[in-house]
């Protein structure tokens, strides 16, 4: 594993057609305008860096005025080798943003870009795996091991850049994220960084796009096949004899999708001093890089003429233009999660997943502006986008491939299911569209928010017989009932996998206290609540991407994000808590026993009702056995974070960045000090 230093040290939003001409003007757009009057400066970034607890490290300035800045924090280090974390301000049109993070931030683009696109896919077989092999002390399986992920990695690039360019795709992205991409492929090479090409800078913010609609159809196994086969017939060095045989075996049940991503939007009555707070954890396989790499980045665009657009606090690594979560200086933030579905276009990945946070955070305002906004892309494959706003809006957008189907009602997707016994069982779609038209906004977009009322009299009669279908024992009614559980812990719904998928309907966990307390609360998993998009997950394709126990974490998630919010206790402090439910718990002190030290509670204790979830939500939670990769086996919290946790106050714009390892402390960032041309100091 490479090692470098850090070089310089709701209501569901209606449509109308005003906002919808808003949304389609922005489109291909370079971002709204953001409402400053006043440029920030080198001098004032690094006031707010100050003020944040960080200290300057390095600047580059090009001859436009365009600039960045490096600083490292002065009280949160990297597990691994005790190095300051990283952040970045960036501002610049989008070319020059390219070229300052290239100049900045060298030799994590160049990580990212080689070393992570190279072993990202084997980390999709297994984290554990890459791991182990990626760090073996054995030089010959190294050297296997970097000859298959080589020869996997030159594959991957060339099959999503034959997609992205000569497929049609880099027209349904924005323009300017392109020329962010050339800039920090020009940027790279003028520093001399040779392997980090427009192809691989690609492959990092549209691969994993290209990737997952090719795994929901059945094909991901065989398009790597063909295209390390593509090389040995090339003569490529890169096709060896190991690489060759090792993809030989590979097959569509080994590929997993990373989805074990969690977020919560809380505002009203939930929350303390009426600040709404949005909390999301994504989870990506790190292949032995991200875990490193990852720093919140500031981007401050600007258009051509030099005014200034909207700034967006993203979180994510050099290389990536991309953003995992995203909170703009209108205090909109958004995430992305996984969703399986086999509602997709493999020749098609469009406009989805990080590039679509980006361009979003970028063009709207608020939440009915970013539901308008993604209406209006022209996206490949499903994934589920959290969200919420200054006003605290929290909502998911549920979403499948896009369609154009203005005026239409919700498409029935149950033909996509080839199993039709299993067909038979689900619920006449027009019943269902009788009984409970689908929150559908149109364009494969479903937007629901904590208020979501899932058609029960409708769907629950179905449930009891898919559950027999898959000779999965019925957990009784009670599972299904607000405050139940589905399955008791995380394992047995892992065990589970194989017979029962996400083949059934799952329960929405409303809130007590009526519709306008439920909506306070927001909660979304990698599953989808919205039934006439849920039956796209019963495809046999995507029923073989396990989700790690996605309906366990969500239900988990909700008894504990209700309990504190029914008390009106979640604060930014709480969002922090919420989000890391399922961190590893720390090693025992001598002499204890049990799990858990003493000063934490165990969520399975939560789950078996042997801890109270409003008192375990006050304190300090963890999840013993979810997250085991460490790098020290006597610390279980040396545990990599595979991606990273955001928390946002989105009334204030202060931003809370956890990644790297479980142990790893928490980086803050206060947004609006930095957009301005004398910062000001922030507090918690």
């Amino acid at each position: 594993m490479a090692r470098w230093p850090l070089l310089l040290g709701l209501a569901c939003a209606t449509v109308s057609s005003a906002s919808a001409a808003a949304a389609a003007a922005a489109v291909g757009g370079a971002g709204r305008p953001g409402a400053r009057l006043a440029k920030p400066s080198v001098a004032s970034v690094a006031a707010a860096f100050r003020a944040d607890g960080f200290r300057v490290v390095g600047n580059e300035t090009l001859p436009s005025g365009a600039f960045a800045v490096r600083a490292a924090s002065l009280n949160v280090t990297l597990r691994s080798d005790g190095s300051a974390k990283a952040a970045l301000f960036v501002t610049g049109t989008h070319y020059e943003i390219g070229q300052l993070v290239a100049a900045v931030a060298p030799a994590e683009l160049e990580a990212m870009a080689v070393e992570y696109v190279d072993r990202f896919v084997v980390a999709l077989l297994s984290a554990k795996l890459d791991m182990e092999l990626g760090n073996s002390s054995d030089p010959a399986v190294r050297k296997a091991y970097g000859e298959l992920c080589a020869a996997i990695g030159a594959g991957i690039v060339h099959g999503a850049n034959t997609s992205f360019f000569d497929d049609g795709n880099e027209a349904l992205v924005p323009p300017e994220l392109v020329e962010e991409m050339r800039g920090l492929a020009d940027g790279a090479r003028s520093r001399g960084l040779r392997n980090v090409t427009l192809a691989r800078l690609v492959t990092l913010s549209y691969g994993m796009d290209w990737l997952s609609a090719h795994a929901y159809t059945g094909d991901l196994a065989g398009v790597l096949r063909r295209q390390v086969l593509r090389l040995a017939a090339m003569g490529s060095p890169l096709a060896t004899p190991g690489a060759l045989a090792a993809v030989e075996l590979l097959r569509e049940e080994h590929v997993t999708v990373p989805a074990h991503c969690d977020a919560v939007a809380a505002a009203g009555s939930a929350v303390v001093g009426g600040r709404p707070v949005f909390a999301r954890g994504f989870q990506l396989p790190s292949a032995g890089t991200f875990q490193h790499a990852n720093m919140p980045m500031i981007i401050a665009p600007l258009d051509s003429s030099g005014n200034p657009l909207t700034a967006v606090l993203g979180a994510g690594a050099p290389g990536m233009v991309g953003l995992i979560t995203a909170v703009n200086e209108h205090g909109f933030a958004m995430g992305v999660d996984t969703l399986r579905t086999g509602d997709a276009d493999p020749q098609h990945p469009g406009h989805a997943s990080i590039l679509l946070v980006r361009a979003t955070a970028e063009a709207a305002a608020d939440v009915p502006g970013a539901v308008e906004y993604v209406r209006s892309r022209k996206r490949g494959l499903s994934w589920l986008y959290p969200m919420t706003d200054a006003s605290g809006r929290g909502t998911v957008l549920e979403t499948g491939r896009w369609r154009d189907d203005a005026g239409q009602p919700a498409p029935d997707l149950s033909p996509l299911i080839q199993d039709a016994t299993l067909r038979s069982l689900l619920p006449p779609f027009a019943e269902l569209q009788a009984q409970a038209p689908a929150p559908y906004a149109g364009a494969g977009v479903y937007v629901r928010n904590g208020s979501y009322p899932r058609p029960d009299a409708v769907v629950e009669p179905y449930n009891q017989a898919l559950f027999n279908l898959a000779g999965q024992p019925w957990p009784g009614d009670a599972a299904f009932a607000p405050g139940g559980l589905v399955f008791p812990n995380f394992t047995a719904e892992d065990a589970a996998w194989g017979r029962l998928a996400s083949k059934f309907f799952s329960p929405t966990r409303p809130g007590q206290g009526g519709a306008a307390a439920a909506a306070d609360i927001t909660i979304v998993s990698n599953l989808a609540l919205v039934p006439q998009l849920r039956v796209a997950e019963m495809t046999a394709w995507a029923s073989l991407i396990p989700a790690h126990a996605a309906q366990w974490r969500f239900d988990l998630l909700s008894r504990l994000s209700r309990a504190l919010g029914g008390a009106g206790l979640i604060d930014a402090d709480a969002g922090r808590r919420l989000i890391s439910f399922l961190q590893p718990c720390p090693a025992q002190a001598s002499g204890r026993s049990g799990a858990v030290p003493a000063g934490w509670t165990s969520v399975l204790d939560v789950a078996s009702g042997a801890a109270d979830p409003l008192s375990a939500a006050k304190g300090r939670m963890c999840t013993p056995g979810f997250w085991t990769d460490t790098i020290d086996p006597a610390d279980p919290r040396s545990a990599v974070v595979e991606g990273s946790l955001t928390v946002a106050d989105t009334e204030t714009k202060t931003v809370w960045v956890k990644a790297g390892f479980w142990s790893d402390g928490w980086l803050r960032i206060s947004l609006p000090a930095y957009l301005s041309s004398q910062a000001t100091g922030s507090s918690d």
